[in-house]
């Protein structure tokens, strides 16, 4: 995807996904057909990030990627809010709607990735870390990324019900990103199809003035 279109889908994105509305009734239905996703046997991290993805460092000036994540840590540590940046900066749409906001996540999860449970179970609420793929410990390339995590609160393993606040705040961030990314690729599905209309119809502009 062109850069161009990366820029126009993450602006689009951030207006649209202030404007979802998520109706009581959502949340309810989607707890009922989802109960078993909330009987947590296990602890769970409930998480925020940005991602910032790799680039090819050019040894005359450094990785742009490390400049931005020092950039982004300064604006943090000066107070600036965590979920303003995520929707402005992070490069990843499923990290970027609803302030970076990624739910609970089950310590297990956290443990398949390298790295990620030691830094993060040593947080405190409201502390950031960063974490780096595999890739990118290996060998900064394109594909790898770089994560900037926020523990928002470590959940203890429990059954929670609908009437819990973090149950709703779940499926809410939940729903509003998945509404979000359908209104997105909605969106740029009806410009592509203008896009051929319009070229079509030029075509055979075009074909019949040059008979």
């Amino acid at each position: 995807m062109r850069s161009d279109e990366s820029d126009l889908r993450k602006n689009f994105s951030i207006r649209k996904s202030s404007k979802i509305s998520i109706r009581d009734a959502d949340i309810s239905h989607y707890y009922a057909a989802h109960k078993e996703d909330f009987n947590q046997t296990e602890p769970g991290y409930h998480l925020a990030a940005i991602v910032i993805k790799i680039k090819t460092p050019d040894p005359s000036r450094g990785s742009g990627t490390d400049s931005k994540i020092l950039w982004l840590l300064n604006q943090l540590n000066q107070g600036e809010d965590f979920s303003r940046l995520a929707s402005s900066f992070s490069e990843d749409p499923n990290a970027r709607n609803n302030g970076g906001d990624l739910g609970s996540i089950p310590e297990s999860r956290l443990q398949e990735v390298t790295g990620a449970f030691e830094a993060i179970s040593k947080l405190k609420a409201g502390n950031v870390t960063i974490v780096r793929d595999r890739k990118s410990n290996e060998n900064e390339t394109q594909g790898s990324s770089t994560y900037i995590y926020k523990l928002i609160e470590k959940e203890p393993a429990d059954r929670h019900g609908l009437n819990d606040p973090r149950v709703q705040q779940s499926i809410l961030s939940g729903l509003r990103r998945e509404r979000a990314q359908l209104l997105v690729n909605a969106y740029f599905e009806t410009l592509r199809n203008n896009f051929e209309i319009e070229n079509y119809f030029a075509a055979q502009l075009l074909g019949s003035a040059t008979r």
